[in-house]
């Protein structure tokens, strides 16, 4: 498993699915507890499939999550596949680069 922040060849390469717990290091950077929590307790904002004794997450829905397309890009560059904006200080826009974790 990845320590620290995950770059988006990273999160590319999972495939088109993980488990439950890197998927959770990816979008949140928490561990197995935190991961099982979120999962027991409905609060992912991404879809968690349980198959057989596994707890499997497809990877577009979290790519999506982080702004990534799913075809990689420059390595370690994060392309937002749509950049949605919010108006700021001055009327300027400004990319939403994160969603906030869940409560």
């Amino acid at each position: 498993m990845t320590v620290g922040p995950w770059t988006a060849e990273q999160v590319r390469s999972l495939g088109v699915r993980t488990d439950l717990v890197t998927a959770c290091a990816v979008r949140y950077g928490c561990g197995r507890t935190k991961a099982y929590e979120l999962y027991r307790s409905g609060q992912l904002d991404f879809p968690a499939l349980k198959v057989g004794a596994r707890i499997v997450v497809p990877t577009a829905p979290i790519l999506r999550l982080l702004f990534l397309s799913a075809d990689s890009g420059e390595a370690g560059v994060a392309t937002p596949a749509s950049t949605p904006t919010t108006h700021g200080p001055g009327g300027r826009d400004a990319a939403i680069v994160s969603a906030p974790p869940p409560r």
